[in-house]
């Protein structure tokens, strides 16, 4: 399986990395929205993992964002900021039209 992420925590880089390549799933990994939208733009993944804390920038205009472009790509959603924004960002995923497969908090390193 494709995969493609949006974390600004490169800390998340390698650990996912690890993870996913027992797996054998092939991960490309962003750290900012420019370069994951240019990423998109060449080749479309089968899920997103999002993160929805991206510092300056915000993981919730991300789904947006993907619903008007991608709409066919399922997304996992990652936050360490606790499962109300999770469930928040579910939801509006979900009211755009995105599936969402799964959420996880992200380690508090």
């Amino acid at each position: 399986m494709r995969l493609i992420c949006l974390d600004d925590d490169p800390r998340i880089e390698a650990a996912l990395g690890r993870l996913l390549k027992r797996f054998r799933h092939a991960v490309d990994f962003h750290v900012s929205i420019a370069s994951f939208k240019a990423a998109l733009a060449s080749d479309s993944p089968e899920l997103v993992l999002l993160d929805l804390g991206l510092g300056r920038e915000n993981g919730i205009d991300v789904i947006h964002w993907l619903s008007e472009t991608h709409p066919g790509i399922p997304l996992v959603l990652l936050s360490g900021h606790g499962d109300d924004l999770l469930d928040t960002a579910r939801r509006i995923a979900r009211s755009t039209g995105i599936e969402v497969l799964g959420r996880s908090p992200s380690p508090g390193w």
